[in-house]
């Protein structure tokens, strides 16, 4: 999920966090989550530009209530998913407490295609997505919510410096 730092209290009140960690590594985060094992109550926080990002396992199931909540204020909120095992994308765009914008890669193995499922409007931020990279692995679509992350201004580069030491854990109170 990210949205705008102004946002940021909103969700941290909503859903009654409290920061446990700071500046430690993604590596690290998910060992302390696995170790106390209460991965489903931490949230792993970072900030990178005018951007939060905050990735939780319940996000997928959970990140539409949330992002309705938190984008009801008439703030964007952008909740995404990329799941290269299954493989499976999406990409969600919310503002003034509703889903704006849907994107949905998914891989057909019956008919070994793509199945792309879209709703709503193409987005400002859609309109200037330029990086394209080529994966490794195939499956570039799925790689979407990257791609609509640099359109953001959040680039590649800064994902990876983040993931090395610019994360702080939060838990919901209990």
């Amino acid at each position: 999920m990210i949205l705008r730092k102004k946002s940021f209290d909103t969700f941290t009140n909503k859903l009654s966090l409290r920061r446990l960690e700071k500046d430690t590594t993604w590596e690290e985060a998910l060992e302390i989550g696995e170790y106390t094992s209460n991965l489903c109550n931490m949230f792993f926080i970072s900030q990178v530009n005018d951007y939060i990002i905050i990735d939780n396992i319940n996000l997928e199931r959970d990140g539409s209530t949330i992002s309705k909540d938190i984008s009801i204020d008439d703030d964007f909120v952008f909740n995404m998913t990329i799941d290269i095992w299954v493989p499976y994308m999406f990409t969600e765009i919310y503002s003034a407490g509703a889903l704006i914008r849907r994107i949905e890669y998914d891989l057909n193995l019956e008919q070994n295609k793509i199945d792309v499922s879209e709703k709503g409007d193409k987005s400002q931020w859609e309109k200037h997505i330029t990086y394209n990279p080529k994966s490794s692995i195939g499956y570039d679509e799925f790689f979407f919510p990257l791609y609509f992350m640099n359109s953001l201004g959040i680039e590649i580069w800064q994902i990876e410096k983040m993931i090395q030491g610019n994360v702080s854990i939060y838990q919901k109170s209990q």
